[in-house]
């Protein structure tokens, strides 16, 4: 090692960040802190307390000993972290791609109102009245399957729905049409969220 450089106590942390094409900066904000913090996890010139490592490893979908150790399975693709997405942490990524100044919070996902400070994200995934408008704008194409049927090479274990953008390649999975209609629309901008 380098004299006068540090090791990083979250050795993992630069490597998940890059495989999902995520910045110091859009880490930051979704765990309320600065990206110069950040960095300096990833060199090792600081080190996360408890609580930042919780968040980290929910924000990740890995757990703590993942982030510390070598214990990180094989890299997984956008598609597959895609379809992981649910609920609050769905909500918070449509909301990016509705071009929302969104955070995590520990009361969940929140977004910035000039002159009205913090408000809750809409939720997306779960109501109409939030979600349905995008279905619309993006004429995002819904379809009903039944479980047993194959998808994405395995056989679905249960009934859901997929869904597609217009002119856009990849298809979701969801047990709601509202859930698969909001991943096929995370996915679809997905290259430019994630850097």
């Amino acid at each position: 090692m380098l004299r006068g450089m540090s090791e990083s106590k979250v050795p993992n942390l630069k490597k998940l960040r890059s495989e999902r094409l995520l910045t110091q900066v859009q880490i930051a904000e979704a765990l309320g802190t600065h990206a110069r913090t950040i960095a300096r996890w990833e060199t090792g010139d600081g080190e996360p307390g408890a609580s930042e490592l919780l968040k980290l490893a929910r924000f990740f979908d890995v757990g703590i000993d993942q982030l510390i150790s070598d214990l990180l399975p094989a890299s997984d693709a956008l598609s597959v972290r895609v379809s992981k997405l649910v609920g609050p942490e769905l909500d918070y990524w449509v909301a990016r791609s509705e071009g929302l100044s969104a955070q995590l919070t520990e009361d969940g996902p929140v977004f910035y109102v000039a002159g009205h400070g913090q408000s809750p994200i809409p939720s997306y995934s779960s109501e109409w009245l939030h979600g349905g408008p995008i279905i619309a704008r993006e004429q995002i194409h819904l379809l009903p399957i039944v479980a047993g049927t194959r998808f994405d090479g395995k056989k679905l274990d249960k009934d859901g729905w997929l869904a597609r953008c217009s002119e856009h390649p990849y298809t979701e999975f969801g047990d709601t049409p509202l859930i698969a209609a909001m991943r096929a629309h995370v996915a679809r901008d997905g290259p430019q969220l994630f850097r």
